[in-house]
């Protein structure tokens, strides 16, 4: 009989202690980053969170940067994007 060899997909779970974030009062005037897999359905919910973030909250921007789905985002484009953003969504959908 043959072996069987069990793989799970999934990047390894590291913890970081960070400083507490501070909370907006407000969405007007923010910079928005959505951190994506890029799946389709991610794709139209940005374009209709960019629009209803724009015209009932005045976000300044909005933008988006791609991660692969199984693997958690590597700590530069994290960086990257916390830089920019005054607040982030994670939108990892399957």
């Amino acid at each position: 009989m043959g072996t069987i060899r069990i793989l799970e997909p999934v990047a390894e779970r590291v913890v970081v202690a960070r400083e507490a974030l501070r909370e907006l009062e407000s969405l007007e005037g923010a910079v928005i980053g959505l951190i994506s897999n890029e799946w389709r359905c991610v794709k139209i919910m940005h374009r209709h969170l960019e629009r209803v973030l724009s015209e009932r909250f005045g976000i300044k921007a909005m933008f988006k940067e791609a991660v692969e789905a199984s693997l958690a985002g590597p700590q530069d484009l994290l960086d990257r994007v916390a830089e920019r953003s005054d607040a982030v969504i994670v939108a990892m959908a399957n």
